[in-house]
């Protein structure tokens, strides 16, 4: 797998998640995309099979640290 590609990509969907996130209004605001949960699903179909799940562990752990809920949910989840 290209890793500087998936840093690439992955710092922008993590720029987008803190900023453009917020700004579409569906339902007053209270569903908001999920470009993370977006951005491991496309390396779950694309990338290599061993560098898939490791690419989504990476993913979930951010959204860990962008998220105010119970850590490691999202890694678990992602991975």
């Amino acid at each position: 797998m290209h890793w500087p590609f998936f840093s690439i990509t992955l710092f922008i969907a993590v720029v987008l998640q803190i900023t453009a996130g917020r700004f579409f209004p569906f339902a007053d605001r209270l569903i908001r995309p999920d470009f993370l949960a977006l951005l491991a699903l496309f390396f779950a179909f694309y990338a290599p099979r061993r560098h898939a799940p490791l690419a989504a562990w990476i993913v979930g752990f951010l959204a860990d640290l962008l998220s105010l809920g119970t850590p490691g949910a999202f890694a678990f989840s992602f991975g």
